[in-house]
């Protein structure tokens, strides 16, 4: 008993004490319910569910939060079906382009045109990038690629972007108009999709990888890796497993498909594209610490997908984007970085 305080004071003191405890674990669990709730709905959240052991140091934080441009204002949302909104679509795209290293083209925004729609964007010719679509307040954007080419499926039906190498034309489907403009990704030209072997949009895909991760200080190889998943009846799981993997240690790959979408991986990371999708993976010499991505079939085309493998960039290494340098090479004769030391 303390000096000064009575026999009665002591017992009242213990009492008080245990009812502020109660009342802290009652607020704790109230708070934990009302969080479950928040994820499972469809306000803006940023949670990411826990994943397993990292296959190395920092490898969910670089390579677990990849994920396709359009898809940037589903992600905020948990995946939840996205209403029409364009200033919250143009707010995230035009963020996200920003980070990913596009610039504004110089010839402003179209005024709005009707659904459907064909049209070649200025700014492009000679140079590559992105055609922002951004619909009024009751345009639903269903759709869009080039005219004649592969179409790819919106999932906000405000903001979508179409990937385009030189004058190529533009096909745009919905209901309600639609403007555009197109932004560029400096240092691509067209020449890249010869060199490459790669569509618009697995160039830009991967482009936008290596500027990111070249921000995280990875550097990728000149090596770009094609696998053909297994298809499936449409709705199916599409296992598309790494085409190598190292002796010891671990190497992280970016991974772009088409054909299929919303890759899911153990870090609790999904991309929201039905048709295609952009993800990090990891092949580790303990298989059970890799992560291979996996996909949903949606059975319109065969799935393709792209691999480029990343090492820990050296000191001073160069900022600025190779993928126009990169070339396709078959598995079986692929040449893997410096593999990265398991995490213990």
């Amino acid at each position: 008993m303390a000096r000064g305080e009575s026999p009665k004071e002591r017992p009242l003191s213990i009492g008080l004490a245990l009812v502020a405890v109660v009342a802290v674990a009652s607020m704790c669990a109230v708070w934990s319910v009302v969080s479950s709730m928040r994820t499972g709905s469809s306000a803006i959240t940023s949670y990411t569910p826990p994943g397993p052991v990292e296959p190395f140091r920092g490898a969910i934080a670089a390579f677990g939060t990849l994920g396709s441009r359009d898809s940037a204002r589903a992600v905020l949302f948990s995946g939840a079906t996205l209403t029409r909104d364009p200033g919250a679509a143009r707010a995230a795209l035009e963020g996200t382009l920003r980070d990913r290293g596009y610039v504004e083209g110089t010839t402003p925004e179209t005024a709005p045109e009707a659904l459907p729609f064909d049209a070649t964007p200025a700014d492009l010719d000679g140079a590559c990038g992105v055609v922002l679509l951004i619909g009024d307040v009751s345009a639903t954007i269903a759709g869009a690629g080039i005219t004649g080419g592969t179409r790819f499926r919106s999932v906000d039906p405000s903001g979508f972007t179409v990937a385009v190498c030189g004058t190529a034309s533009i096909h745009v489907d919905g209901t309600g108009s639609v403007s555009m403009r197109a932004w560029l990704l400096p240092g691509l030209t067209p020449t890249a999709l010869t060199d490459t072997g790669l569509s618009a949009d697995a160039l830009l895909a991967h482009a936008e990888a290596e500027t990111i991760l070249r921000r995280r200080g990875y550097a990728p190889v000149d090596e770009i890796l094609e696998v053909t998943p297994a298809p499936t009846s449409a709705g199916g799981f599409v296992p598309a497993p790494l085409p190598t993997v190292p002796t010891a240690g671990c190497v992280p790959f970016v991974a772009y498909i088409e054909g299929a979408g919303r890759p899911q991986l153990p870090p609790g990371r999904f991309d929201f594209l039905d048709d295609r999708g952009l993800s990090g993976a990891v092949a580790c010499a303990a298989t059970a610490n890799g992560w291979e991505p996996l996909y949903v079939d949606d059975a319109t085309v065969g799935a393709r997908m792209f691999v480029r493998a990343y090492r820990v960039a050296a000191s001073g290494a160069p900022s600025t984007i190779s993928i126009a340098g990169a070339h396709l090479v078959d598995a079986a004769h692929a040449t893997l970085p410096t593999a990265i030391a398991e995490a213990p």
